[in-house]
């Protein structure tokens, strides 16, 4: 593995389809007018959006593992893709109703709503064709950012934001690019995927 394929890797682990949800959830606290919540109640709904979105699926995929379900933790290959996909939707839905519960404005748990349906084109499409995860991850942190900007619901400037998420997928999409997981067409095909069905998702809160 040369350098270039190894920053890839991780620039591909910072920016996982597990880890984003968590990205965005701090990002639509701290960049709106939720962020006078308290730190006693912003940290736990950090902690219980990791675990819904990013833990569980980990012991999933694990569980999977151990049961040849799935060979490669990375899901690199495109036929063991289907139970993780389900799995991830569950979880995107278990954690919208969690902060439904919690009386959390309909934007900010539809937009896991959105990411639960993007994951589950993703795994419809996939069927046929290698969508990329990474891109429907990304492109949906990208909507949700100017879904917050176009509705004024940003406590402050936004813009730089919205730029460094455009440049971070990217980023993104061009590290899976080098690691030959993905081509740019399934690499633009996710980022669509994601930017179309979590701005659906978001218009239906308003």
């Amino acid at each position: 593995m040369n350098t270039l394929q190894y920053i890839s890797r991780i620039i591909s682990a910072i920016f996982s389809p597990i880890i984003v949800p968590t990205y965005a959830v701090a990002l639509g606290i701290e960049l709106t007018y939720l962020y006078t919540l308290p730190g006693g109640t912003v940290l736990p709904v950090l902690g219980w959006t990791l675990f819904f979105t990013a833990i569980l699926p980990m012991i999933g995929i694990f569980l999977m593992m151990k049961l040849g379900i799935v060979t490669d933790s990375g899901l690199n290959k495109q036929g063991e893709r289907m139970w993780p996909y389900i799995l991830s939707a569950l979880c995107y839905g278990g954690c919208a109703l969690f902060l439904r519960h919690l009386h959390a404005p309909a934007w900010l748990y539809m937009f896991l709503i959105g990411g639960a349906v993007a994951g589950l084109v993703n795994m419809a499409v996939n069927f046929r064709w290698k969508i990329s995860g990474h891109g429907a991850a990304m492109g949906g942190l990208l909507s949700f950012l100017i879904f917050i900007a176009y509705n004024g619901l940003n406590a402050w400037p936004i813009d730089g934001w919205i730029f460094g998420a455009i440049i971070a997928t990217g980023v993104t999409g061009t590290s899976r690019l080098i690691l030959e997981r993905h081509t740019l067409m399934q690499v633009a095909a996710g980022v669509a995927n994601g930017l179309v069905w979590v701005w659906l998702a978001l218009m239906l809160a308003e």
